[in-house]
């Protein structure tokens, strides 16, 4: 075979090749970030429900949160749920390329039809994991 031969095949193993370790590092990524954000909901879920308990008067659960130091925000960056709290439990990088980081957060559900006059005593349905992300394209 002619050296210019091998080197137009030499050229497409390269590329495959490169695509694959990055398909494959890809891959791994989307597995390490599963696992951290599973280890994080499972550690501070319980933690969450043992002082917030469904029921209580948004107004118990500010106050709650405020008393043990605990930031949260009404729903400003998110969007789909404009009645709900939510608390940033960590912010890490983003398993997608287009976005450059994630959320894990806890999301604190109202339910904001019992009395929408005065949302201060819109009772906790619920508490459960969301993930947004951030910055993205």
């Amino acid at each position: 075979m002619r050296r210019r031969t091998k080197i137009i095949l030499a050229v497409p193993l390269v590329l495959i090749s490169l695509l694959a370790v990055g398909a494959l590092d890809y891959s791994v990524d989307q597995r390490r970030i599963k696992a951290e954000e599973k280890a994080i909901y499972s550690a501070q879920l319980p933690l969450y429900s043992s002082f917030l308990k469904p029921g209580m008067q948004r107004i118990d659960v500010e106050h709650e949160l405020r008393s043990r130091s605990i930031s949260f925000r009404p729903n400003y960056e998110y969007g789909q749920y404009p009645k709900d709290e939510f608390i940033l439990l960590k912010r890490i990088g983003s398993p997608v390329w287009y976005c450059s980081y994630e959320d894990i957060t806890l999301q604190l559900e109202f339910n904001s039809s019992f009395n929408p006059a005065h949302p201060e005593d819109d009772p906790l349905t619920g508490i459960s994991e969301y993930r947004v992300l951030i910055d993205c394209l």
